[in-house]
């Protein structure tokens, strides 16, 4: 992870693997669910994880926090 730059921005970059992977945000200590992913599943312990499955006919999104204020967060993940 790097950051913050001069806006206050981190960014980290990864390498997925295909198939599914499950996700959650960690913003001023809170687990947030992803509010532009829909697809979700059971974390086993009550909650619910955002799910990103990769594949090789589509290209990995990019997700990034757009804007963020104490307690909560605008999430972009740009299309094509």
């Amino acid at each position: 992870m790097s950051g913050p730059d001069q806006s206050g921005m981190y960014q980290v970059e990864l390498s997925l693997s295909l198939g599914r992977h499950s996700y959650k945000f960690s913003i001023d200590g809170e687990w947030l669910l992803d509010p532009d992913n829909k697809i979700t599943e059971d974390d086993g312990m009550g909650g619910k994880n955002s799910v990103l499955i990769v594949n090789e006919t589509e290209q990995a999104p990019t997700i990034y926090a757009d804007r963020r204020a104490r307690g909560s967060i605008t999430l972009c993940c740009p299309l094509g």
